[in-house]
């Protein structure tokens, strides 16, 4: 059986959601607040604790950590 990804959908999140964001700059999955929704680029804007905000693509958010960790080890590859 295979485990369903926590990743974002774009239908699913709104203001004020908290997800784990995977940017290529960062070794590390950034924990952020989700400030705006942006359908037309499928994309999420995050303001993190450290780090600001960020634009990030649905594709590269995640609501669990260990989801986001295991995306991040993949690109590696």
């Amino acid at each position: 059986m295979s485990k369903k990804s926590s990743q974002v959908k774009i239908g699913e999140c709104s203001i004020g959601d908290v997800c784990w964001i995977v940017l290529k700059q960062f070794s590390k999955p950034l924990h952020g607040e989700v400030v705006q929704v942006i359908e037309k680029e499928n994309a999420v804007q995050v303001m993190t604790n450290t780090d600001g905000f960020r634009t990030v693509v649905c594709e590269h958010c995640f609501w669990e950590e260990n989801d986001a960790k295991s995306f991040k080890k993949n690109m590696k590859k």
